[in-house]
């Protein structure tokens, strides 16, 4: 015969399930940078992501593999900072051309 979960267990469970993630996003990268190429889990996530955020991914990568013992962050937010770098920088190089334009225009 069957029971029927106790009213304690089940939230229980339902917390324990609602709290593994599936998304490649909320992981967290590894803090040793000479770890993210062998890795096996981060290499599994890493290839699940599509190909624009593996781009996106590795640049936030080479620009942080210098940095020893940074905090913990998820794929996710690298992402977030990655975008946020790339827009920064093409904001500086549009008011580099846009300074270098105005002498000739004088």
């Amino acid at each position: 015969m069957l029971r029927r979960p106790s009213a304690l267990v089940l939230p229980l469970w339902l917390a324990l399930a609602c709290s593994t993630s599936s998304s490649p996003h909320e992981q967290t990268i590894p803090r040793d940078p000479s770890t993210w190429r062998t890795h096996a889990e981060f290499q599994r996530t890493l290839k699940a992501l599509p190909n624009a955020e593996q781009r996106l991914l590795n640049g936030w990568m080479m620009r942080h593999a210098l940095m020893k013992g940074s905090a913990p962050t998820t794929i996710g937010e690298a992402l977030e900072e990655q975008r946020a770098f790339i827009e920064e920088r093409k904001r500086e190089e549009a008011a580099q051309e846009g300074a270098a334009a105005e002498p000739a225009a004088s």
